[in-house]
Order: C-alpha cells, then structure tokens, then sequence
C-alpha cells in the first residue's frame, strides 16, 4: 500500500479493510499531528475500526429485513436517550 508515495511495510498481507484502517489512521495522523492530540489520533482510529467492522457485518451477514431494523433504530437514537 503506499500513502503519500511512501510503502507500507507488509501491507500485501492486508485485507482492505486492514488497508482502509491504516489509510485513514495516517490521514489523521497528517492533519492532528501535533503530540497533544495523541487521544484525538487513537479516538479517530477506533471509530474508524468500528465503523469498519459494521461495514463488513452488514456487506456479509446481515439480511435485508436485519438491515433495516438496524437503520430505523438508529434513526430513533434520541428517542431512547434518556438524562
């Protein structure tokens, strides 16, 4: 994989998903690369990796009926937020 004309070491071995995790985790790293902002970085880099993994469990797994069950609940979030 190469980012930036730089090669990634090992990243034959990668699955796109892998490569879409270390990608974005770079571009973050390009644009909040100030020391301070560690936890910002590692924030970012989670979300991404969960995001992911919803990504191939709804590419793989899920049915259609599952799906939207799945999209409504997120829709109605603040409905069952509570404070």
């Amino acid at each position: 994989m190469n980012v930036g004309g730089m090669k990634i070491a090992a990243s034959d071995r990668l699955g796109l998903s892998e490569q879409y995790i270390y990608t974005t985790y770079l571009i973050g790293v390009a644009v909040v690369f100030e020391p301070e902002f560690s936890d910002a970085r590692l924030m970012y880099a989670k979300y991404v990796m969960l995001l992911t993994v919803i990504d191939d469990l709804f590419d793989g797994f899920a049915s259609k009926d599952e799906i939207t069950n799945i999209i409504e609940l997120v829709e109605r979030w603040d409905d069952y937020v509570q404070v």
